[in-house]
């Protein structure tokens, strides 16, 4: 027979085929459940269905590795059009930086020769002063104005259109940070004049410092960083460290205003970085960032996703066309193998049919051999009360004979008693032949009410004398007032013989000829569902016994002992009348097989309880 086996909860569809739908394992250290169950009773598969199941199959297999690659390459493609064009921003950032930074230090160089030019005094001459300027102005055109300052921050001259002359900066950030490092860009700010307006100022060093000081024309330095245009919606910026921009953007945004959906980015270690992110319009955006002014500015470029995406449509629109006509190739192939298929399948299932049936069969015949002394033994000994019976008949005849006269009334009764024996042993050898002939012979599947108490009875009757010769205390217990259920007889011997005989072994195994006990119970449990359970104290099952549970010719018991099959059998046959199979078993405890049917009517009972010992 089987060995005790593994508890995991296994539910397999019985529709003629093997095919498990699912395998669940519920294993709490060295416990196991398992549970199979059917989703539908007997009858063949439909093989209408298993035609489409198989033309979806070959649909699928090529469909998802085709799919995958498909995109997979999109996904590629995408993100390589997302890197050149955040390449190309970040290009674009560097290649503007350059111009700004060369544009700044152009006018710090221009404030640099006038210093080298002229000497203090004569920049202290407003009209010489005016003269520089005028030349400046013509030059660039980027000067506002242009003051001479000295180490207290007021002006010694001042040339420009607004009224600054008394002003003092020895507060001012410009003035304060050109007299620390000796020159200066300062960010956009109002200051005196409440115009936006940014200054270049540089030292002329020294014990008692000059700064000459110019004014750029914020417009001007605006349209330079707004000169790039990327896309249709790309667009650059300038912002200060705190934020705020320093170049305008006419219907966006204002100088000075702060910048509330512009990421911030961070590294010292790289000078321009690239990022995407969620623009406040819920649109999503690219974006290169770079440092300038000795890292006080950032220039920003930034445009539109789908803006710098919009290459990909095309591409996306033809792979979408050759995807189409590969779909239609696989789907045309499709539908011819499958009716190939399906038609091999069909002979294929057939065959295994025949084998599936020829393995109960040789299955039952192992039970059956295994239970033959035993029958043996219990047909013997109803022969022998009936042989003694009719020893008995037959002296009284001879008796009659001799005195041939009429029989005494004491005479009559006993030999019609004798004969009423006889004819009581005749009808229990009848019955345990009919056991086994039940088990030996192959009926077919169809399911019809049973009652459970005649099940335990019947098999408790076959087993009973196995039990005494092994001494096992073997005790069943039935329910009173069991729904019955639908379901083959025979299958069932066959599940419960099977049981039964591996809970003896087990029991056997551990405790020998005292101390095994078995017990075989018919109730109905809280879901009003015919419940049978084998309780053993046996070793239990370890996990790698759990583990290979119900598979075929998988076996603890030396090779004269056991098929590897009994198990096997018994979940399938279960499954086949619509029940399930559960297992609970802990080392050096025991083991509880049960088998749950559905009721055609459940009542609830007590229990009465027979036992016999050995």
């Amino acid at each position: 027979m089987c060995s005790r086996a593994t508890g995991c909860l296994a539910r397999t569809r019985s529709d003629g085929n093997k095919d498990r739908d699912d395998l669940w394992s519920d294993c709490h250290g060295r416990t196991g459940r398992l549970e199979y169950m059917k989703n539908q009773q007997g009858g063949r598969r439909s093989f209408e269905n298993a035609r489409a199941m198989i033309f979806l199959g070959i649909v699928v297999v090529p469909l998802v590795p085709y799919l995958t690659v498909l995109i997979l390459s999109a996904m590629l493609f995408v993100n390589s059009s997302i890197r050149s064009s955040q390449a190309a921003l970040r290009q674009v950032v560097d290649n503007q930086v350059e111009v700004i930074q060369r544009y700044l230090d152009e006018r710090l160089n221009d404030l640099r020769l006038v210093l080298h030019a002229y000497s203090p005094g004569q920049l202290a001459d407003p009209e010489i002063l005016a003269d520089i300027f005028r030349v400046l102005h013509q030059q660039s055109g980027a000067f506002v104005d242009l003051g001479l300052v000295d180490a207290s921050g007021n002006h010694l001259a001042y040339c420009g259109p607004y009224v600054l002359q008394d002003k003092n900066y020895a507060g001012a950030e410009w003035f304060q940070t050109t007299r620390r490092h000796g020159f200066h860009v300062s960010d956009v700010f109002l200051g005196y004049r409440d115009v936006p307006h940014l200054i270049v100022a540089l030292s002329t060093g020294g014990e008692h410092p000059l700064i000459l000081r110019a004014t750029l024309d914020s417009d001007a330095f605006s349209r330079i960083v707004e000169s790039v245009r990327i896309g249709a919606t790309g667009e650059a910026f300038l912002l200060n460290d705190r934020g705020q921009y320093q170049t305008r953007h006419p219907g966006k945004w204002d100088l000075l205003e702060t910048a509330h959906d512009v990421p911030a980015y961070s590294d010292p270690g790289q000078q321009t970085a690239t990022l995407q992110f969620q623009a406040d319009n819920g649109r999503h955006v690219l974006m290169a960032s770079a440092t300038l002014n000795n890292g006080r500015w950032r220039l920003i470029a930034q445009q539109e996703l789908a803006d710098a995406a919009s290459g990909i449509i095309g591409a996306g629109v033809f792979a979408l066309i050759v995807s189409a006509l590969g779909g239609a190739v696989t789907l045309s192939l499709a539908f011819f193998a499958s009716g190939y298929i399906d038609k091999a399948l069909a002979q294929t299932e057939e065959e295994k049919d025949l084998l599936r049936s020829r393995l109960d069969r040789s299955v039952r015949l192992a039970e059956l051999g295994e239970m033959a002394a035993g029958f043996a033994h219990e047909i013997n000994n109803p022969l022998q009360v009936i042989r003694a019976e009719l020893t008995l008949i037959k002296i009284h005849l001879s008796r009659f004979a001799q005195q041939g006269g009429g029989l005494a009334t004491e005479t009559v009764a006993e030999l019609n008693e004798s004969l009423a024996q006889s004819l009581l042993q005749i009808e229990r050898c009848g019955t345990i032949t009919a056991s086994i002939l039940r088990i030996g012979r192959q009926e077919s599947s169809r399911p019809v009410p049973i009652n459970p108490g005649e099940v335990v009875q019947a098999i408790a009757l076959l087993m009973e004398r196995k039990t005494i010769a092994r001494g096992i205390v073997f005790t069943r217990r039935i329910a009173n007032n069991l729904p019955p259920f639908l379901g083959d007889q025979g299958k069932l011997q066959q599940i419960f013989l099977n049981l039964l005989n591996n809970a003896f072994h087990a029991v056997g195994e551990r405790w020998g000829k005292d101390g095994g006990r078995v017990d075989f119970i018919a109730s109905v449990n809280e879901a009003g569902q015919v419940l049978f359970q084998v309780r053993d104290n046996g070793p239990g099952m370890p996990q790698t016994v759990l583990e290979n549970m119900y598979t075929s010719f998988f076996t603890t018991k030396p090779p004269e002992k056991g098929t590897g099959l009994g198990l096997a059998v018994c979940y399938r046959l279960v499954a086949s009348m619509g029940g399930v199979i559960e297992v609970d078993t802990r080392e050096q405890v025991g083991t509880v097989f049960s088998v749950r049917f559905p009721a055609v009517a459940a009542r609830e009972g007590s229990f009465e309880q027979s036992r016999s010992e050995g």
